[in-house]
């Protein structure tokens, strides 16, 4: 699940939006803007089996076991902005966070998402909201070639 998020992350980050990993319950730090935290609402596998074998591949010479499994999962993507930064600012990250989801993506597929209100919390003050998406990943694990162990794993959207 760490990779789901850490993806998640990236692509964030990688859009230029600072984004961090979902903070203990209460826990925020000084903001100086908007910010998103990523967390896993829920995760799961249809599959019974821990992975289905999905053939051989090749890795630096070395011939390798190949498995696989489809994760399904929803993940909240949470902006997090100061009161003196305004209730504007963090509908304004929503929506990019909204556009940047609704295009193509390498480490996971979208099914859908939601996205919910604009929220004050006096406690903290700061407002905030959330996109809830819907995604889902197949996890690719590389089994040594006794297949004893599995020694890397690669989260990918879609199956090519």
């Amino acid at each position: 699940m760490e990779q789901l998020i850490e993806a998640i992350l990236r692509i964030l980050q990688e859009a230029g939006f600072p984004a961090v990993r979902q903070m203990p319950q209460g826990k925020y730090p000084h903001l100086n803007g908007a910010v998103t935290a990523v967390g896993l609402q829920a995760a799961k596998t249809a599959q019974l089996r821990r992975f289905s074998y999905l053939g051989k591949t090749e890795k630096e010479g070395e011939e390798l076991e190949l498995y696989g499994k489809e994760l399904e999962a929803e993940v909240f993507l949470q902006s997090i902005c100061p009161r003196s930064k305004g209730a504007q600012t963090v509908m304004q990250r929503t929506d990019e966070i909204a556009q940047l989801l609704a295009g193509p993506m390498d480490t996971v597929s979208l099914s859908g998402f939601s996205v919910g209100p604009c929220t004050y919390d006096a406690q903290t003050d700061v407002f905030t909201m959330t996109v809830t998406a819907q995604v889902s990943a197949y996890l690719y694990a590389l089994a040594e070639e006794d297949g004893t162990e599995f020694t890397d794993f690669i989260l990918k959207g879609e199956v090519k």
